[in-house]
């Protein structure tokens, strides 16, 4: 039997927020999907069954939990939602680098334990920045990541060989 060669990650920036980003854990933890990004989220997951993912990752944070939950009330079959404290948000002093390998090495290992498979990270824009610049070797700045936005990452083996910015919510 042929052994499964590609592999795709879907990382999924969560919906709209209640309010804007603060550089404090307790007070930034507490954001909340508006209505607005409820339904981003719902056209991201609509988009999102069409592949049947094999797993579903979420940042702990409060706003990305609740993207990854509706994600999954939209999937044919339902899967166990798994929080990664590697796709938390970015927070001072943390040093990009360190954001940059937590990401990567949850890439690395989701790309080894579900080879052939695609799955889902709901995490935050900075995460999603830095892992792109890691592959690319370029700046994050040049990797756009507007609210409720999908990378769609192609892995084979362990080589990327795409990654497509996907928007199947934009213009809500």
């Amino acid at each position: 039997m042929p052994e499964k060669f590609q592999t795709t990650i879907f990382l999924v920036r969560h919906g709209e927020t209640d309010r804007p980003w603060k550089d404090n854990i307790p007070i930034d933890s507490q954001r909340r999907l508006t209505e607005r990004g409820k339904k981003q989220i719902v056209l991201v997951a609509k988009y999102l069954a069409e592949f049947q993912p094999s797993a579903l990752f979420t940042s702990p944070l409060h706003r990305c939990v609740e993207s990854a939950e509706i994600i999954n009330k939209q999937l044919s079959q339902q899967l166990n939602i798994q929080q990664q404290k590697e796709l938390f948000e970015y927070y001072t002093p943390e040093r990009d680098s360190a954001v940059t390998n937590r990401v990567a090495n949850f890439i690395e290992e989701a790309v080894r334990e579900w080879a052939g498979h695609q799955i889902v990270a709901v995490t935050h824009q900075d995460p999603i920045q830095f892992a792109l610049a890691h592959y690319f070797k370029k700046n994050p700045i040049n990797f756009p990541c507007e609210m409720s936005d999908v990378y769609r990452l192609v892995f084979a083996g362990k080589i990327l060989t795409e990654a497509t910015r996907l928007q199947p919510a934009y213009g809500l």
